[in-house]
Formats: structure tokens, sequence, C-alpha cells
């Protein structure tokens, strides 16, 4: 069957996904109250609806890690520097971690250099800083009590943050320069000439 084009020329929709919690209400996204997905085939008028409660724990188990895979690895989407892919995905998983599965699409700074800026901070002007001080300002970021744009647009802040930012650079590409100079001499260079 040829998938059909709308005016615009995307691809018409041929499976409409629906995330539905127990009260029946359904949602576009899976979130934490899904119990069942139905995948509608929009040309046919059939659905497939997949019960959570109906999966044995093992395939529970490997439709997380495939998900998780795919969520991580989606974050880097079509950014072609590998550092700044890496970056990506790993800030994906911080907020995975962070208990937040929805918030996939979030953009801006990383709560772990956030944190790690907020640090220096507060280490630059005589205070003390432990792993409880760093898990309650995580805390604070994520709650939303401290927002990014709070903490960034004080100056002296914001150059904390950018050390963070300029370290981490600087640490990918002298990894990426070590690599390259690591004597693989088998790489194609076609490309490049």
């Amino acid at each position: 069957m040829a998938i059909e084009k709308t005016e615009g020329g995307k691809r018409a929709v041929r499976i409409k996904r629906a995330f539905i919690d127990d009260a029946g209400n359904e949602e576009p996204r899976v979130t934490a109250a899904t119990s069942k997905v139905e995948l509608r085939f929009v040309g046919l008028g059939k659905t497939l609806v997949c019960e959570m409660a109906k999966l044995s724990s093992e395939v529970l188990n490997c439709a997380a890690a495939f998900g998780l895979s795919t969520a991580i690895g989606n974050a880097a989407g079509q950014i072609r520097d590998d550092a700044q892919a890496f970056d990506a995905c790993e800030s994906r998983l911080e907020t995975l971690l962070d208990g937040q599965w929805a918030a996939d699409s979030r953009t801006g700074p990383r709560t772990a250099d956030l944190v790690e800026a907020w640090a220096r901070y507060v280490i630059e002007r005589g205070g003390n800083v432990d792993d409880a001080w760093r898990a309650a300002r995580k805390s604070d970021i994520v709650e939303g009590k401290k927002s990014g744009d709070e903490l960034l647009g004080n100056k002296k802040f914001k150059a904390h943050y950018e050390a963070v930012k300029f370290e981490k650079a600087q640490a990918a590409m002298q990894a990426a320069q070590a690599e390259a100079n690591s004597g693989d001499d088998q790489e194609d260079d076609s490309i490049l000439v």
C-alpha cells in the first residue's frame, strides 16, 4: 500500500497512537498513568490494543529498555556534531533520571551544569558545598523553585556556568584530537577531498 501525501507534501498519518489510562483518558503521549496503548490504522479503520497488565515482566523490561534507548538516542535528532549529539543525549538521560518522562523536548541549560556553576559560585564566596547541598540545588531546579534563566541572570553565576560549558567542550575537543591522532591511518578521507 502506497503512503499518500498531504497537500503540504508530508506523509499522511498511517498509524495514530494513543496512550490510555485506567479511567479511559486518552493522551497523545505516554504518561505515568498509561495502562493501555492503541495503534489505530487510519486507512483500515482497525485498532490494535496492548494492555500493559497482560504483558510479562520480561516483555515490560525489554520494552522499557528499548524505549529508553530510543528516547535517549532520539535526543540527538539531526545533530551532526558528535560532541553536541552526546550532550543532547546526556541531557535527555539527566531529564529521565530527574523523573521527568514527558520533558523530552526540554531545551536550555543542563541541570548538572547549573548545579556545578552554582557550587562554584558558592565556594567562591566562602560557602560550603557537599553532596547534600548539590542534591538540594538539583531539586530546586527540577521542581522549578529556581530556573536556569533566573540563575543565569546573575552575571557572576553566568561566568561560572560558561566556564563549566567551556571545560566540557575543551575536554570533548581533546578527546576528539586524541582519537584523531591515535594512528588509525585506515580512516577513509575520501569524503574530505
